[in-house]
């Protein structure tokens, strides 16, 4: 009897050890399942936000402005020097550049004409053999793209017939050492006025902001104000503003109003006449008698710095 029951007390014993390791087991289990619950709650809802609020604070590092520039020239010898004296230049403005070198005219037109690369300036060889630096500028400017141009060449007699695609800067070859860091340090504050202008306006799509250089001209029709952007398309302000208080507004002296109820940005300007102007789309616009001198002095003052 005392054998049996001995046997029966260990097999108790075992059991309780048995059990007690269950529970122990089925603790630890129940423990690595609430971790794993609380860990995929924090990855699905915590860790974006702070996956996020990591990227957004690299993006953030990286908000310093970078000018893209564009060297077109069929030698690769010169594309060297003039990427070197860039390097140079923007290291005594303190400038941040990326540059970009080609030897094929049509390759930077296709870039620029298709948006397929945002550069912000182009230096461009005039005397090049498959396609001229001057027939590269004609397809950019017929693209509707306002690109900073400067002209690099080792000929003079281009500079006349390089106007007509309102060049930045024309730069003679053999003074490219003394005229480059000049070129760039205009070109980047024409950049940061550029980037520095916007407006933010309600209108019937909501709240937009939109930069002065995108903004083609403001017409009032109905007692509401239309802004046509270079996109082609139209935006209607909500809101009562006068033309006149718009313009106080904009404070951009390159925008000119030309009758009582239309201010026209002056890069989209065409042509003009003593009644009318034409934008760079074939829109034309009636100018008021009594503004046509302004018009012209604004677009003289325009372009005089420019060319």
């Amino acid at each position: 009897m005392q054998g049996i029951e001995k046997e029966k007390m260990e097999e108790g014993a075992i059991n309780i050890d048995s059990n007690a390791e269950i529970k122990e087991n089925n603790y630890a289990e129940r423990v690595g399942a609430i971790r794993l619950f609380y860990f995929d709650v924090w990855f699905v809802f915590y860790h974006p936000v702070c996956y996020n609020k990591k990227r957004s604070q690299n993006k953030k590092q990286g908000d310093t402005m970078i000018v893209n520039i564009a060297v077109c020239d069929d030698k690769q010898e010169v594309l060297n020097i003039i990427r070197q004296e860039l390097v140079k230049a923007a290291d005594n403005l303190n400038i941040i550049i990326e540059t970009f070198l080609y030897t094929d005219g049509n390759e930077v037109a296709d870039l620029i004409c298709n948006q397929k690369e945002d550069f912000d300036i182009l230096f461009l060889d005039i005397d090049m053999p498959d396609i001229s630096g001057l027939e590269v500028a004609q397809k950019i400017r017929k693209s509707g793209s306002d690109i900073i141009l400067i002209f690099i060449s080792a000929h003079e007699q281009y500079v006349f017939e390089s106007i007509d695609y309102s060049p930045f800067k024309y730069i003679r070859k053999n003074k490219m050492v003394d005229e480059i860091e000049i070129a760039l340090k205009r070109a980047y504050r024409r950049i940061l006025e550029e980037r520095g202008k916007s407006i933010v306006t309600k209108t019937e799509d909501g709240e937009v902001c939109l930069k002065h250089s995108d903004i083609m001209y403001f017409e009032m029709n109905d007692r509401r104000i239309n802004i046509f952007t270079n996109d082609t398309r139209k935006r209607v302000m909500i809101g009562r503003k006068t033309i006149k208080e718009l313009y106080n507004e904009l404070d951009d002296r390159n925008f000119v109003q030309i009758h009582s109820g239309c201010i026209v940005n002056t890069k989209y300007i065409d042509q003009y006449s003593n009644h009318d102007i034409t934008l760079d789309d074939g829109t034309r616009l009636i100018v008021s008698r009594s503004r046509i001198k302004v018009v012209k002095e604004t677009m003289a003052r325009y372009w005089s710095e420019r060319v």
